[in-house]
């Protein structure tokens, strides 16, 4: 079994539904994610995070990845309490996204991001009094994240 490469986009924090999105994007080559399917992906955000609750980073990690030139995936990684990162999925395309039913957490590709964020937020939360901003700023560069 052979796998293709992926490449890695990191792009700007945004925020939806009250928490800051640090968004991820893989793609089959190096163009970006067709605008039209983007919006449609964070449209939907708001259905796949947990409402926020104070005293909680308000930190969630979207990987959007390409999976046809029409389609793809959205998953969310939002950290909750001390640590524990809270996954919800959808596929679509630009008409729409739908959540993924069953037990998802991220394929081959995408758990580079997973694993950059697990050390990013134990480098800058966990191991200290706890900066947001300096996680929210600590990302994957495309250079390192091409699988």
């Amino acid at each position: 079994m052979t796998l293709d490469q992926r490449f890695a986009h990191h792009l700007a924090p945004i925020i939806i539904a009250g928490r800051t999105i640090k968004r991820y994007h893989l793609c089959a080559d190096p163009t970006p994610m067709p605008p039209g399917i983007a919006e449609a992906a964070y449209r939907y955000v708001p259905h796949l995070v947990p409402a926020f609750t104070p005293g909680e980073p308000h930190a969630t990690v979207t990987v959007l990845h390409q999976t046809s030139p029409t389609q793809a995936h959205l998953n969310a990684y939002s950290w909750r309490g001390h640590g524990l990162v809270h996954c919800r999925t959808a596929t679509g395309d630009a008409g729409g996204f739908a959540r993924t039913s069953g037990p998802v957490t991220g394929c081959v590709w995408e758990l580079p991001v997973v694993m950059h964020e697990r050390a990013a937020f134990h480098r800058h939360m966990l191991s200290g009094p706890g900066d947001i901003d300096a996680y929210l700023a600590d990302a994957l560069t495309r250079a390192t994240a091409d699988v």
